[in-house]
C-alpha cells in the first residue's frame, strides 16, 4: 500500500512539475517562461493537496476520483455528489478548490489499470507480438480514464487489445506514441 501511495504521489509532482512548464491545449511548452503566479499557484495547490492526504490518513477514500490543475484552479474529482463532501474538503484545500463528479474512483482506476498491464505482461510472456508496440500504461486523472501508450499499433492489434481488456474496462483510451522510447530514455525513468 505505501508503494502504491509513493508511486501516485510521484505521479501527482511530476504532474505539478509538468503544469510549472505550462501547458497550452495538450502541447507541453517546455521553453516557455512560466510567470511567478503560475509557480506559487501550483506550489500552494500541491501544499493544499498533501494537507488533503494528511487528513485522509494518506489513503484515497472511495469516493476520491483524482485531481488535477487547470487554468490556475484546483479540481478535486469525486464519484459522489460533489455536495456531500465539499465543506470537508474545502476546509483542507481552501474556498478556490473546484469539484467535479466522475465515474470512477482512483482507487478503481489503480485497479484496472493493474489488471490491464498484468494481461499485456502475459501475453508478452508467452511471446505474443501482440503487445510489442505497447510501452506504457496511466491515468488521466481529467479524463478520469486510462490510457495505453503504443507505437506503430494497427487497428487490427488495436481490436485484439480492446477485447482482451474490454472485461476489465471498455474506456481504454490509445495514445500513440511518435517513436519508441530509445533505451536511453528507458533508462533515465528507472
Amino acid at each position: 500500500m505505501i508503494r502504491i501511495f509513493r508511486s501516485l504521489m510521484a505521479g501527482f509532482l511530476v504532474f505539478i512539475l509538468l503544469f510549472c512548464f505550462s501547458m497550452k491545449g495538450d502541447a507541453l511548452l517546455i521553453n516557455e517562461e512560466v510567470s511567478e503566479e503560475e509557480a506559487l499557484f501550483s506550489y500552494n495547490a500541491n501544499m493544499r493537496y498533501d494537507a488533503l492526504l494528511k487528513q485522509l490518513n494518506n489513503e484515497y477514500p472511495d469516493y476520491y476520483g483524482g485531481a488535477y490543475i487547470e487554468n490556475m484552479k484546483l479540481y478535486i474529482l469525486v464519484t459522489c455528489d460533489p455536495e456531500s463532501v465539499k465543506d470537508d474538503i474545502i476546509l483542507i484545500t481552501g474556498k478556490d478548490t473546484s469539484f467535479k463528479h466522475v465515474e470512477y474512483s482512483y482507487k478503481r482506476l489503480c485497479e484496472y489499470k493493474d489488471q490491464i498491464w498484468h494481461i499485456i505482461e502475459d501475453y508478452r510472456n508467452n511471446h505474443e507480438d501482440l503487445f510489442d508496440s505497447c510501452f506504457g500504461i496511466g491515468i488521466d486523472e481529467r479524463k478520469n480514464t486510462i490510457f495505453l501508450e503504443t507505437y506503430a499499433v494497427s487497428k487490427k492489434h488495436v481490436r485484439a487489445i480492446k477485447k482482451l481488456t474490454n472485461r476489465i474496462f471498455r474506456a481504454l483510451e490509445f495514445r500513440e506514441l511518435e517513436a519508441p522510447y530509445t533505451e536511453e530514455q528507458m533508462l533515465l525513468q528507472e
